[in-house]
């Protein structure tokens, strides 16, 4: 490889737009681009940012072996390496886009972009590979006191890894902030989005964090997930505000402090945010808490419970998410009433239908049939309504269509099978 020094030498006369004496030595090894750290390294940005979309996580994956991937006068070791490797990359890449020019972007963008995946990439390696950048075990550095002292006092509203900031805690501490205390730090302070970090103990006290995480935990055992703005909802009064802005902040700051075995996603088709253990299936958990749901509506509320008081014993569950799970996991059990103005869930048990609904129902569908009748909505609860006596809808305080074609369908047991299509409760075409 190279010398730094000619390294040096090559990139200033490149910022100049001359062309350099010295020859890169382009030639890479394939430690760092072995598929396992490939695959690592997703997995990393998967938890460092989980609100990424795949577009955004794969260009990120892709960019930061640029250097790898094209020869422009760097290669990708030194560029890792190198105590400075990562803004000789940013001159590099730069130079390179300078004279082969891409429309739109400048190269000055684009080098950016470039070095940032790059910058993310090594902070991978110092955290999980240190050994293969040649830097020994990070677990066992101790950071410095007057370090720490430093960072408290003039860096509480956070603290950014530039030259400039680095020089600064140096001598504000008396210890040079080297790569290894670097990394050590990283390793140990929240980082935010914006690529700010801050000391633990300045966004939360060890107390409230060991109670965050020590309540994540009872939750993840008893429903086996909870949601992210639910759960942030409980502890903002207890966190630096000027630390942690939002729930995003938020899910990034105790996937930190939490055990490694925790991810957070977005729920399939649904969105939410939501904390579980690795290789747990979201709507697995889902189908488990809407048991939940029914059993506690049945056994401590008479099959009638309310929005709020649903949300009181389902606290790490927003009502917004606790009704797409009543809705998709127990639609054919409970279904969601208005009582006095006020929004409810109620048990299929708790509605008093009489005992030979299901025959009734049968038995005016058979009719229908026998008349040639078509069996849509509002012909179907005539009938019923005449069959028991009672307006149907009103009775039974069914607040909406969607509810009435539900109860129908779950209430049918009869031959042959049937399904509600374009308003009609129709025969099953096989």
């Amino acid at each position: 490889m190279a010398s730094a020094d000619n390294l040096h030498k090559s990139i200033n006369l490149a910022k100049k737009g001359e062309e350099s004496p010295v020859k890169f030595i382009s030639k890479h090894s394939n430690k760092f681009t072995q598929s396992f750290i490939r695959t690592a390294f997703r997995e990393w940005l998967i938890g460092q940012h989980p609100s990424w979309a795949s577009t955004t996580l794969n260009m990120h994956c892709s960019d930061a072996f640029y250097l790898y991937n094209n020869d422009i006068g760097l290669s990708f070791d030194d560029a890792l390496i190198a105590p400075d490797g990562l803004e000789m990359a940013r001159h590099v890449i730069k130079n390179h886009f300078t004279l082969n020019p891409r429309q739109k972007i400048s190269p000055a963008m684009s080098a950016s972009g470039y070095t940032r995946s790059l910058r993310m990439f090594k902070d991978f390696l110092v955290e999980k590979y240190p050994m293969l950048l040649n830097i020994s075990d990070l677990s066992g550095i101790t950071i410095p006191h007057p370090v720490i002292a430093a960072l408290y006092e003039n860096y509480a509203i956070g603290f950014r890894f530039d030259n400039t900031a680095l020089r600064l805690l140096s001598s504000k501490a008396g210890v040079e902030v080297d790569e290894s205390l670097q990394s050590a730090l990283k390793r140990q302070m929240f980082h935010r989005d914006d690529d700010v970090y801050f000391l633990l103990d300045i966004v939360a006290d060890a107390a409230t964090r060991k109670e965050i995480v020590g309540f994540a935990d009872v939750l993840l055992d008893e429903y086996g997930c909870f949601e992210i703005s639910e759960f942030y909802t409980m502890y903002a009064g207890k966190l630096n505000q000027k630390c942690i802005g939002g729930a995003e902040d938020f899910e990034r700051f105790y996937l930190q402090i939490c055990s490694s075995d925790v991810r957070c996603v977005a729920a399939p088709y649904i969105w939410n945010r939501i904390a579980r253990r690795r290789n747990n299936n979201v709507w697995g958990q889902f189908e488990t808490i809407a048991k939940k749901i029914i059993a506690v509506a049945n056994e401590e509320f008479g099959g009638v419970i309310s929005e709020n008081d649903l949300h009181l014993k389902f606290c790490a569950f927003s009502t917004d998410l606790l009704a797409k799970i009543i809705k998709h996991r127990a639609g054919n059990d409970i279904l969601r009433v208005e009582i006095n103005g006020i929004v409810c869930y109620q048990t299929l048990d708790a509605l008093g239908l009489p005992d030979n609904f299901s025959d009734t129902l049968s038995d005016i569908l058979n009719q229908f049939d026998d008349l040639g009748l078509t069996p849509n909505e509002e012909a179907l609860h005539t009938a019923v309504s005449l069959a028991l006596g009672v307006n149907f809808k009103e009775e039974y305080n069914i607040p909406d269509q969607e509810t009435y074609r539900r109860l129908v369908a779950v209430h049918y047991k009869a031959a042959p099978p049937r399904e509600w299509k374009c308003g009609v409760f129709r025969e099953v075409v096989t």
